[in-house]
Order: C-alpha cells, then sequence, then structure tokens
C-alpha cells in the first residue's frame, strides 16, 4: 500500500481509508524492533490533562499485536478496535493497549440516551476494553486522530458516556497524532522507516517545522 501511495496509484477515496493507513503503518512496525518505532510512539500518547501514562516504557518491553478482533459481549455493545497491542515490560508490567485510529473521519457513533449500554465509539470500545484485560493487565485505550491538537470535546464525551452508564471510575483515553510518528522515525535506520516518513509527508501527517526561504547569501552595503 504504501508504495502505491507514493507513486500516486490509490484513488482519492483509497489514499483516504484509514484501514489501509492503519494497516501499512502498524504492519511496519511489527516488523521494527519495538525500541525503533512502536515504544517510542506510544510513549508520547497523553491524557486530557497533558499525562503520558507509558512515558516510562523501557526498550526492552515485549510487544503482541492484533488487528480488527471482533469482540462481543451479552452486556455490552459489540466493536472491532482496530489495533489491540499487549505489552509486557522487563519488570512485568502488563498492558492492554487498545488503539482506534481515525483519519479523515470522526467517531462512527455517538452517545444514545435510549440504550442502556455505553454506544459512543470510544466509550463502547473502553467498555469491551474493560472485559478483556486481564486482572494484571492495565487498559488503556488510544484515540489516534491527524489532528494537530488533543481532540477534547471527543474523548469528553465518551467520558461522559462512560461515567453516566457505568459506575466506577472514569475510562482512561489517550490520544495520539499520526503526526507524532514523523518525529519517533530516523530514515538512517533502513528503507521501512524511510518508507513511513515519505508516506506520512505525502499525506501532510507531520508537524509545521517552520519556513525556509532558500534565499542563501548576498552582499549589500550603504553608499
Amino acid at each position: 500500500m504504501i508504495q502505491a501511495l507514493l507513486h500516486g496509484k490509490l484513488s482519492r477515496e483509497q489514499a483516504n481509508m484509514e484501514d489501509l493507513l492503519t494497516s501499512a503503518v502498524f504492519g511496519r512496525l511489527g516488523y521494527m524492533p519495538p525500541q525503533e518505532g512502536l515504544l517510542p510512539f506510544l510513549r508520547l500518547a497523553r491524557d486530557r490533562d497533558g499525562n503520558r501514562l507509558l512515558a516510562d516504557l523501557p526498550d526492552g518491553t515485549e510487544t503482541e499485536t492484533e488487528f480488527w478482533r471482533w469482540l462481543t459481549f451479552d452486556d455490552a455493545e459489540p466493536c472491532e478496535p482496530d489495533v489491540l497491542v499487549k505489552l509486557t515490560t522487563p519488570d512485568n508490567r502488563t498492558y492492554r493497549v487498545m488503539v482506534e485510529a481515525k483519519f479523515r473521519s470522526g467517531k462512527s457513533s455517538e452517545s444514545d440516551s435510549a440504550l442502556v449500554h455505553p454506544h459512543d465509539q470510544l466509550a463502547r470500545e473502553w467498555d469491551n476494553l474493560t472485559r478483556i484485560a486481564g486482572a494484571d493487565e492495565t487498559p488503556l485505550l488510544v484515540y489516534l486522530t491527524a489532528d494537530v491538537d488533543l481532540p477534547a470535546d471527543d474523548i469528553r464525551d465518551s467520558i461522559r458516556e462512560s461515567l453516566d452508564k457505568r459506575a466506577g471510575s472514569a475510562p482512561t483515553i489517550l490520544w495520539l497524532s499520526w503526526r507524532h510518528l514523523y518525529d519517533v522515525l530516523d530514515p538512517a535506520k533502513g528503507p521501512m522507516h524511510a518508507d513511513l516518513l515519505a508516506a506520512l509527508k505525502r499525506l501532510n501527517l507531520y508537524y509545521f517545522r517552520g519556513v525556509n526561504a532558500g534565499m542563501g547569501t548576498f552582499e549589500w552595503r550603504f553608499q
């Protein structure tokens, strides 16, 4: 997919498909040593208060990744998260991270007061995540978007929906931007890094870095 994107072979509709982007990015991250891609990317995820709850993930952390696993329980609305990642640190801390990836679309469902269980997409996914996370696993939901800054309204509404319909603590929702990945990758580390960087740049998924006027130097003097 990435080579087709880089050479302009995808239709406009295909280029906009977040599933293709998710597959291409996380598929390649899976072939890299975790400390070169996935771990530094996840370390940048932050909550509404700016806390990076995965900032101390050590390089020796083991990862297991699943794509589009269908989750269904009798007491929750079903969901199909884009990515599920199990993280196990060298000191045996375990995290179950669910990633909901968006590119040029918003949440697929909003809250519905007529329904018993959470219906807002992120609240619904948190509902399912807490059911698959083991007793010794810390559940974390990562909302991955193309935004420049945290989409506070989306996350606030999801937390409110969860609290309204489920007793207990608020869901732990972290935010990442696809743009953060651009700063994690290094073309000197090989073609997979270089391809991902080129794809992100083609899709304008990187943060503004100022203007290079390219004027060079010139000489002048007063008469």
